[in-house]
């Protein structure tokens, strides 16, 4: 009997939260239309995990309502998303992805790799 590959969806450098790209001017979104269309790519494909890998955010200096959103909107996904952080958004002492991943606080399917050496990940 044979088991079905998994199915992931890959993607890096949405540049959330940048002050330039399509989004520049309508500071409003922050660029969330972007994340939400690869959101909605990953259900309409029945992914088995969602990877977001590096420079998803712009900067560290990102503000709380963009983590926020970011963080409403990864949490309802149904299923485990795993960043990668790049170089734009870096996992340092003040890195957005604590930020993240207090604003994801309870939720089981948001993970950040924390470690620059990689880490490895059981999903379910």
């Amino acid at each position: 009997m044979s088991q079905r590959r998994p199915r992931l969806v890959h993607t890096s450098d949405l540049h959330l939260g940048a002050a330039y790209g399509s989004w520049h001017g309508r500071d409003v979104d922050h660029g969330l239309p972007l994340l939400e269309r690869v959101l909605a790519a990953a259900l309409a494909e029945e992914a088995d995990a969602l990877l977001l890998v590096g420079d998803i955010f712009d900067s560290n200096r990102v503000g709380e309502a963009l983590v926020a959103a970011v963080a409403r909107l990864l949490t309802a996904l149904p299923l485990p998303v795993v960043f990668l952080p790049g170089n734009h958004d870096c996992y340092t002492a003040d890195s957005v992805y604590r930020r993240l991943e207090q604003a994801c606080t309870g939720a089981t399917n948001v993970h950040v790799v924390r470690s620059p050496e990689g880490e490895t990940l059981r999903l379910p």
